[in-house]
Protein backbone atom coordinates (compact mmCIF):
# COMPACT_ATOMS: atom_id res chain seq x y z
CA UNK A 1 0.00 0.00 0.00
CA UNK A 2 1.19 3.39 -0.98
CA UNK A 3 0.00 6.14 0.88
CA UNK A 4 0.63 10.30 0.52
CA UNK A 5 -0.77 12.88 3.10
CA UNK A 6 -0.57 16.41 2.35
CA UNK A 7 -0.61 18.81 5.36
CA UNK A 8 -0.83 22.78 4.89
CA UNK A 9 -0.95 25.69 7.10
CA UNK A 10 -0.23 29.62 6.95
CA UNK A 11 3.31 28.83 6.82
CA UNK A 12 4.38 25.22 5.67
CA UNK A 13 3.68 22.13 4.02
CA UNK A 14 4.37 18.98 5.24
CA UNK A 15 4.01 15.73 2.88
CA UNK A 16 3.66 12.87 4.16
CA UNK A 17 4.55 9.22 2.48
CA UNK A 18 3.56 5.75 3.59
CA UNK A 19 4.82 2.73 1.86
CA UNK A 20 3.03 -0.36 3.68
CA UNK A 21 3.02 -4.51 2.96
CA UNK A 22 4.73 -5.54 -0.79
CA UNK A 23 5.27 -1.42 -1.95
CA UNK A 24 7.72 -1.66 0.96
CA UNK A 25 9.42 -5.26 1.21
CA UNK A 26 9.49 -5.32 -2.52
CA UNK A 27 11.81 -2.76 -2.38
CA UNK A 28 13.48 -4.10 0.78
CA UNK A 29 14.43 -7.53 -1.11
CA UNK A 30 15.24 -5.86 -4.30
CA UNK A 31 18.02 -3.07 -2.26
CA UNK A 32 19.00 -6.09 -0.21
CA UNK A 33 19.60 -8.46 -3.51
CA UNK A 34 21.62 -5.19 -5.33
CA UNK A 35 23.73 -5.31 -2.08
CA UNK A 36 24.81 -8.52 -2.04
CA UNK A 37 25.35 -8.66 -5.99
CA UNK A 38 27.73 -5.53 -5.19
CA UNK A 39 29.34 -7.04 -2.27
CA UNK A 40 33.60 -7.10 -2.35
CA UNK A 41 35.61 -9.77 -0.08
CA UNK A 42 38.67 -10.59 0.09
CA UNK A 43 39.03 -14.46 -1.59
CA UNK A 44 35.52 -13.61 -3.66
CA UNK A 45 34.68 -12.73 -6.74
CA UNK A 46 32.33 -9.72 -6.91
CA UNK A 47 28.67 -10.97 -6.91
CA UNK A 48 29.73 -14.35 -6.24
CA UNK A 49 29.82 -14.10 -2.06
CA UNK A 50 27.73 -16.58 -0.56
CA UNK A 51 24.58 -15.68 0.75
CA UNK A 52 24.71 -17.05 4.19
CA UNK A 53 28.37 -15.17 4.64
CA UNK A 54 27.02 -11.95 2.69
CA UNK A 55 24.38 -11.49 4.91
CA UNK A 56 26.37 -11.30 7.65
CA UNK A 57 28.46 -8.34 6.01
CA UNK A 58 25.40 -6.33 5.31
CA UNK A 59 23.91 -4.25 7.73
CA UNK A 60 20.04 -3.84 8.11
CA UNK A 61 20.95 -0.13 8.36
CA UNK A 62 22.60 -0.45 4.80
CA UNK A 63 19.51 -1.64 3.84
CA UNK A 64 16.70 0.60 5.08
CA UNK A 65 19.04 3.53 4.35
CA UNK A 66 19.45 2.36 0.73
CA UNK A 67 15.83 1.80 0.43
CA UNK A 68 14.83 5.27 1.19
CA UNK A 69 17.39 6.40 -1.54
CA UNK A 70 15.05 4.10 -3.58
CA UNK A 71 11.64 5.60 -2.41
CA UNK A 72 12.46 8.72 -2.95
CA UNK A 73 14.08 8.61 -6.28
CA UNK A 74 10.63 6.62 -7.36
CA UNK A 75 8.19 9.43 -5.82
CA UNK A 76 10.78 12.38 -6.88
CA UNK A 77 8.59 14.31 -9.61
CA UNK A 78 5.82 13.67 -8.03
CA UNK A 79 6.55 15.45 -4.64
CA UNK A 80 8.29 18.43 -6.68
CA UNK A 81 5.11 18.71 -8.47
CA UNK A 82 3.21 18.33 -5.53
CA UNK A 83 5.51 21.59 -3.72
CA UNK A 84 5.43 23.52 -6.92
CA UNK A 85 1.55 23.53 -6.50
CA UNK A 86 1.37 24.94 -3.35
CA UNK A 87 4.48 27.85 -4.34
CA UNK A 88 7.12 26.74 -1.85
CA UNK A 89 10.69 28.43 -1.60
CA UNK A 90 12.05 26.04 0.47
CA UNK A 91 12.29 22.44 0.32
CA UNK A 92 11.84 19.66 0.67
CA UNK A 93 13.59 18.56 3.55
CA UNK A 94 13.67 14.53 4.35
CA UNK A 95 12.77 13.56 7.85
CA UNK A 96 12.40 9.59 8.73
CA UNK A 97 9.17 9.49 10.69
CA UNK A 98 9.03 5.50 11.00
CA UNK A 99 10.74 2.45 9.38
CA UNK A 100 10.58 -0.76 10.35
CA UNK A 101 10.46 -4.41 7.97
CA UNK A 102 6.70 -3.57 7.38
CA UNK A 103 6.30 -0.14 6.69
CA UNK A 104 8.14 3.49 6.54
CA UNK A 105 6.74 6.80 6.67
CA UNK A 106 8.70 9.49 5.29
CA UNK A 107 7.79 13.16 5.66
CA UNK A 108 8.91 15.63 3.31
CA UNK A 109 8.66 19.57 4.97
CA UNK A 110 8.89 23.20 2.96
CA UNK A 111 8.38 26.47 4.04
CA UNK A 112 5.64 28.30 1.85
CA UNK A 113 5.67 31.54 0.11
CA UNK A 114 5.28 34.33 2.55
CA UNK A 115 2.17 36.48 3.28
CA UNK A 116 2.01 39.62 2.47
CA UNK A 117 -0.07 42.62 2.28
CA UNK A 118 0.63 45.87 1.13
CA UNK A 119 -0.80 48.88 1.95
CA UNK A 120 -1.92 51.30 -0.13
CA UNK A 121 1.01 53.67 -0.69
CA UNK A 122 -0.54 55.78 -3.80
CA UNK A 123 -0.06 58.92 -1.78
CA UNK A 124 3.60 58.78 -0.64
CA UNK A 125 5.65 61.70 -1.16
CA UNK A 126 8.98 59.97 -2.64
CA UNK A 127 11.59 62.50 -4.40
CA UNK A 128 13.30 61.18 -7.70
CA UNK A 129 16.49 62.64 -8.33
CA UNK A 130 19.32 62.37 -10.81
CA UNK A 131 22.43 64.26 -11.32
CA UNK A 132 23.58 65.44 -14.90
CA UNK A 133 26.76 64.38 -16.11
CA UNK A 134 29.42 67.54 -16.23
CA UNK A 135 32.64 67.90 -18.28
CA UNK A 136 33.90 68.00 -14.80
CA UNK A 137 32.80 64.37 -14.08
CA UNK A 138 34.08 63.22 -17.29
CA UNK A 139 37.32 64.25 -16.89
CA UNK A 140 37.53 62.93 -13.38
CA UNK A 141 36.31 59.61 -15.11
CA UNK A 142 39.12 59.87 -17.69
CA UNK A 143 41.72 60.30 -14.80
CA UNK A 144 40.41 57.19 -13.15
CA UNK A 145 41.23 55.19 -16.10
CA UNK A 146 45.00 55.82 -15.02
CA UNK A 147 46.62 53.68 -17.68
CA UNK A 148 44.45 54.48 -20.09
CA UNK A 149 44.83 57.77 -20.43
CA UNK A 150 48.63 57.63 -19.54
CA UNK A 151 51.85 56.44 -20.28
CA UNK A 152 54.53 55.33 -18.03
CA UNK A 153 58.19 56.40 -18.66
CA UNK A 154 60.80 55.16 -16.21
CA UNK A 155 63.18 57.68 -14.64
CA UNK A 156 66.87 57.12 -15.49
CA UNK A 157 68.51 60.01 -12.88
CA UNK A 158 70.10 57.77 -10.39
CA UNK A 159 70.12 60.78 -8.46
CA UNK A 160 66.10 61.31 -8.94
CA UNK A 161 64.22 61.74 -5.47
CA UNK A 162 60.48 59.64 -5.06
CA UNK A 163 58.23 62.24 -5.03
CA UNK A 164 54.12 61.52 -4.21
CA UNK A 165 52.25 59.82 -7.49
CA UNK A 166 55.33 58.53 -9.04
CA UNK A 167 55.05 54.72 -9.77
CA UNK A 168 57.66 52.75 -8.06
CA UNK A 169 59.35 48.87 -8.40
CA UNK A 170 60.33 47.83 -5.03
CA UNK A 171 61.89 44.36 -2.86
CA UNK A 172 60.54 43.88 0.42
CA UNK A 173 60.88 42.03 3.17
CA UNK A 174 58.50 42.52 6.06
CA UNK A 175 59.57 41.38 10.10
CA UNK A 176 57.45 41.03 13.20
CA UNK A 177 59.69 40.37 16.26
CA UNK A 178 61.85 39.78 14.34
CA UNK A 179 60.46 37.30 11.85
CA UNK A 180 59.34 37.65 8.49
CA UNK A 181 55.24 36.77 8.42
CA UNK A 182 52.61 35.63 5.82
CA UNK A 183 52.64 37.76 2.72
CA UNK A 184 54.68 40.23 3.79
CA UNK A 185 57.51 40.04 0.88
CA UNK A 186 57.63 40.29 -1.97
CA UNK A 187 60.22 40.93 -5.28
CA UNK A 188 59.15 43.66 -8.21
CA UNK A 189 56.41 44.88 -6.41
CA UNK A 190 54.45 48.06 -8.24
CA UNK A 191 53.73 50.58 -5.84
CA UNK A 192 52.31 53.76 -6.43
CA UNK A 193 53.36 56.34 -4.24
CA UNK A 194 50.23 57.94 -2.22
CA UNK A 195 48.26 55.13 -3.45
CA UNK A 196 47.26 54.16 0.25
CA UNK A 197 48.06 50.49 -0.82
CA UNK A 198 50.12 49.80 2.37
CA UNK A 199 49.59 50.43 5.82
CA UNK A 200 50.35 53.22 7.99
CA UNK A 201 53.04 55.73 6.34
CA UNK A 202 54.96 53.03 4.83
CA UNK A 203 54.09 54.86 1.39
CA UNK A 204 55.57 58.61 2.54
CA UNK A 205 58.77 56.55 4.20
CA UNK A 206 60.03 55.95 0.61
CA UNK A 207 59.67 60.01 -0.56
CA UNK A 208 62.96 61.72 -0.84
CA UNK A 209 64.38 58.29 -1.62
CA UNK A 210 66.48 57.36 -4.84
CA UNK A 211 66.45 54.24 -7.68
CA UNK A 212 68.70 51.55 -6.45
CA UNK A 213 68.50 52.61 -2.62
CA UNK A 214 67.79 50.31 0.11
CA UNK A 215 65.74 51.47 3.39
CA UNK A 216 64.22 50.41 6.15
CA UNK A 217 60.84 51.55 6.89
CA UNK A 218 58.94 51.04 9.86
CA UNK A 219 55.27 51.08 10.76
CA UNK A 220 52.19 49.86 13.00
CA UNK A 221 49.82 46.92 12.35
CA UNK A 222 46.72 49.13 13.62
CA UNK A 223 44.48 47.36 16.12
CA UNK A 224 41.59 46.48 14.28
CA UNK A 225 43.88 44.06 11.38
CA UNK A 226 42.07 41.27 10.48
CA UNK A 227 45.43 38.96 11.09
CA UNK A 228 45.03 38.41 15.15
CA UNK A 229 49.04 37.65 15.22
CA UNK A 230 49.69 41.10 13.21
CA UNK A 231 47.22 43.53 14.85
CA UNK A 232 48.54 45.81 16.84
CA UNK A 233 52.05 44.76 15.89
CA UNK A 234 55.56 46.91 15.29
CA UNK A 235 56.94 46.12 12.15
CA UNK A 236 60.05 46.66 9.86
CA UNK A 237 60.21 46.39 6.17
CA UNK A 238 63.99 45.95 4.37
CA UNK A 239 62.85 47.87 0.72
CA UNK A 240 64.98 48.31 -2.33
CA UNK A 241 63.86 51.03 -4.38
CA UNK A 242 64.52 48.85 -8.33
CA UNK A 243 63.24 51.41 -10.75
CA UNK A 244 60.80 54.59 -10.82
CA UNK A 245 58.29 55.39 -13.69
CA UNK A 246 56.39 58.70 -13.89
CA UNK A 247 52.63 58.89 -15.46
CA UNK A 248 52.49 61.42 -18.40
CA UNK A 249 49.20 62.47 -20.18
CA UNK A 250 49.10 60.85 -23.72
CA UNK A 251 49.22 63.71 -26.38
CA UNK A 252 45.30 63.73 -28.62
CA UNK A 253 46.98 61.84 -31.00
CA UNK A 254 48.30 59.33 -29.52
CA UNK A 255 45.79 58.83 -27.08
CA UNK A 256 42.93 58.70 -30.55
CA UNK A 257 45.42 55.81 -31.73
CA UNK A 258 44.56 54.11 -28.72
CA UNK A 259 41.30 54.81 -29.14
CA UNK A 260 40.74 53.55 -32.25
CA UNK A 261 41.93 50.28 -31.58
CA UNK A 262 39.02 49.55 -29.82
CA UNK A 263 36.66 51.22 -32.43
CA UNK A 264 36.36 54.77 -31.24
CA UNK A 265 37.41 56.87 -33.65
CA UNK A 266 37.75 60.15 -32.05
CA UNK A 267 38.31 62.15 -28.73
CA UNK A 268 34.54 63.66 -28.60
CA UNK A 269 33.09 60.17 -29.05
CA UNK A 270 35.14 59.01 -26.38
CA UNK A 271 33.86 61.48 -24.18
CA UNK A 272 30.58 61.11 -25.02
CA UNK A 273 31.36 57.06 -24.51
CA UNK A 274 31.94 58.16 -21.16
CA UNK A 275 29.04 60.35 -20.46
CA UNK A 276 26.87 57.74 -21.67
CA UNK A 277 28.22 55.61 -18.98
CA UNK A 278 28.18 57.89 -15.93
CA UNK A 279 24.20 58.57 -17.37
CA UNK A 280 23.47 55.19 -16.71
CA UNK A 281 25.50 54.59 -13.82
CA UNK A 282 23.65 57.83 -12.52
CA UNK A 283 20.21 56.74 -13.33
CA UNK A 284 21.02 53.71 -11.79
CA UNK A 285 21.56 55.08 -8.39
CA UNK A 286 18.81 57.30 -8.45
CA UNK A 287 16.77 54.15 -9.06
CA UNK A 288 18.03 52.39 -6.07
CA UNK A 289 18.06 55.26 -4.11
CA UNK A 290 14.18 55.87 -4.68
CA UNK A 291 13.07 52.23 -4.33
CA UNK A 292 14.85 52.09 -1.43
CA UNK A 293 13.08 55.38 0.14
CA UNK A 294 10.28 53.55 -1.39
CA UNK A 295 10.35 49.67 0.45
CA UNK A 296 11.33 51.52 3.59
CA UNK A 297 7.97 54.19 3.49
CA UNK A 298 5.20 51.12 2.17
CA UNK A 299 6.71 48.84 5.33
CA UNK A 300 5.78 51.81 7.55
CA UNK A 301 1.98 51.49 6.02
CA UNK A 302 -0.32 50.47 8.55
CA UNK A 303 -1.86 47.88 6.62
CA UNK A 304 1.53 46.44 5.02
CA UNK A 305 1.55 42.87 6.52
CA UNK A 306 4.88 40.76 5.86
CA UNK A 307 4.85 37.60 7.41
CA UNK A 308 8.17 35.84 7.06
CA UNK A 309 8.51 32.27 8.14
CA UNK A 310 11.48 31.62 11.10
CA UNK A 311 12.59 29.24 9.60
CA UNK A 312 13.39 30.93 6.25
CA UNK A 313 15.42 33.36 7.85
CA UNK A 314 17.27 30.84 9.92
CA UNK A 315 18.05 29.10 6.60
CA UNK A 316 19.63 32.36 4.60
CA UNK A 317 21.33 33.51 8.20
CA UNK A 318 23.29 30.08 8.02
CA UNK A 319 23.96 30.49 4.23
CA UNK A 320 24.88 34.09 5.00
CA UNK A 321 27.49 32.68 7.83
CA UNK A 322 28.89 30.41 6.30
CA UNK A 323 29.58 32.96 2.63
CA UNK A 324 30.82 35.55 5.01
CA UNK A 325 33.33 32.63 7.28
CA UNK A 326 34.43 31.36 3.71
CA UNK A 327 35.55 35.32 2.19
CA UNK A 328 37.17 35.87 5.55
CA UNK A 329 39.16 32.11 5.00
CA UNK A 330 40.11 33.53 1.56
CA UNK A 331 41.97 36.33 3.07
CA UNK A 332 43.86 34.05 5.24
CA UNK A 333 41.58 35.41 8.67
CA UNK A 334 40.40 32.89 10.94
CA UNK A 335 36.37 33.28 12.05
CA UNK A 336 37.65 32.65 15.82
CA UNK A 337 40.04 35.75 15.41
CA UNK A 338 37.78 37.79 13.43
CA UNK A 339 35.11 37.49 16.73
CA UNK A 340 38.04 38.32 18.93
CA UNK A 341 39.12 41.46 17.44
CA UNK A 342 35.16 42.60 17.10
CA UNK A 343 34.58 41.52 21.10
CA UNK A 344 32.04 39.28 19.93
CA UNK A 345 31.13 35.12 19.35
CA UNK A 346 28.91 33.53 16.75
CA UNK A 347 25.83 34.46 18.29
CA UNK A 348 26.06 37.50 18.92
CA UNK A 349 27.63 38.27 15.44
CA UNK A 350 24.67 36.69 13.66
CA UNK A 351 21.79 37.98 16.14
CA UNK A 352 23.62 41.14 15.68
CA UNK A 353 25.11 41.71 12.50
CA UNK A 354 23.11 39.49 9.85
CA UNK A 355 19.98 38.40 11.19
CA UNK A 356 18.24 42.37 11.25
CA UNK A 357 20.11 42.63 7.56
CA UNK A 358 18.15 39.42 6.28
CA UNK A 359 14.80 39.99 7.14
CA UNK A 360 15.01 43.49 5.55
CA UNK A 361 16.62 41.95 2.56
CA UNK A 362 13.88 38.68 2.67
CA UNK A 363 10.57 41.57 2.96
CA UNK A 364 12.39 43.91 -0.11
CA UNK A 365 12.32 40.53 -2.25
CA UNK A 366 9.04 40.19 -1.14
CA UNK A 367 8.00 43.55 -1.69
CA UNK A 368 9.40 43.57 -5.00
CA UNK A 369 7.68 40.36 -6.23
CA UNK A 370 4.14 41.45 -4.94
CA UNK A 371 4.88 44.74 -6.75
CA UNK A 372 5.66 42.78 -10.20
CA UNK A 373 2.49 40.44 -9.53
CA UNK A 374 -0.17 43.49 -8.36
CA UNK A 375 1.30 45.89 -11.04
CA UNK A 376 1.41 43.58 -13.60
CA UNK A 377 5.17 44.54 -14.60
CA UNK A 378 6.21 42.20 -17.94
CA UNK A 379 9.04 42.30 -20.75
CA UNK A 380 7.91 41.13 -23.77
CA UNK A 381 10.04 39.41 -26.38
CA UNK A 382 9.91 42.58 -28.70
CA UNK A 383 10.87 44.88 -25.80
CA UNK A 384 13.93 42.37 -25.11
CA UNK A 385 15.08 42.02 -28.31
CA UNK A 386 14.88 45.93 -28.79
CA UNK A 387 17.36 46.33 -25.84
CA UNK A 388 19.72 43.64 -27.38
CA UNK A 389 20.23 45.32 -30.65
CA UNK A 390 21.02 48.85 -28.64
CA UNK A 391 23.32 47.23 -26.66
CA UNK A 392 24.84 45.69 -30.09
CA UNK A 393 25.21 48.92 -31.71
CA UNK A 394 26.49 50.36 -28.63
CA UNK A 395 29.45 47.98 -28.12
CA UNK A 396 29.81 47.46 -32.00
CA UNK A 397 29.79 43.89 -32.12
CA UNK A 398 27.11 41.78 -33.95
CA UNK A 399 23.80 40.53 -31.86
CA UNK A 400 24.61 37.16 -31.85
CA UNK A 401 27.71 37.63 -29.95
CA UNK A 402 26.01 40.15 -27.41
CA UNK A 403 23.31 37.51 -26.71
CA UNK A 404 26.76 34.88 -26.35
CA UNK A 405 28.47 37.34 -23.42
CA UNK A 406 24.63 38.50 -22.03
CA UNK A 407 22.47 35.94 -20.87
CA UNK A 408 18.31 37.14 -21.49
CA UNK A 409 17.60 36.66 -17.71
CA UNK A 410 19.95 39.61 -17.14
CA UNK A 411 18.70 41.79 -19.40
CA UNK A 412 15.11 40.82 -18.84
CA UNK A 413 15.39 41.76 -14.95
CA UNK A 414 17.12 44.89 -15.52
CA UNK A 415 14.43 45.96 -17.89
CA UNK A 416 11.65 44.85 -15.50
CA UNK A 417 13.51 47.24 -12.81
CA UNK A 418 13.73 50.07 -15.10
CA UNK A 419 9.72 49.70 -15.78
CA UNK A 420 8.58 48.95 -12.25
CA UNK A 421 10.86 52.11 -11.25
CA UNK A 422 8.81 54.25 -13.94
CA UNK A 423 5.41 52.72 -13.13
CA UNK A 424 5.74 53.67 -9.38
CA UNK A 425 6.93 57.11 -10.26
CA UNK A 426 4.16 58.05 -12.57
CA UNK A 427 1.77 56.66 -10.10
CA UNK A 428 3.08 58.38 -7.04
CA UNK A 429 3.17 61.94 -9.10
Amino acid sequence: MKKIDVNIDNKNINLKLILKGEDWTNILKKVNNDLIKNLELKGFRKGNVPLEIAEKHIKKEQIWNSSIDEVVNNNYDQIINEFKKHNVISGPKLEINKITDEEVEINFSGVLFPKIKLGNFDNLKIDYTSENITEKDIKNEIEKMGDFSVEKKEVLDKNYQIKKDDITIINFIGKVDGEEFEGGSAKDHELKIGSNSFIGNFENQLIGAKIGESKEIKVKFPETYPVKNLSNKNAVFSVKINKVFQEEKLSDKKLVEKLEKIGIKSIDEFHNKIKKILTEKNIQQANDNFFSKFLDEVKKIEKTEIDIPNELIEQELEKEFSDFKNRLEEQGIKMKDYFEILKTDEKNFKENNLKISIKNKIENSLIYSKLLNDLKIEISEDELEKEYNTISEDQKIAIEETKKQIPEETIRNSLIYQKLINTLINKLK
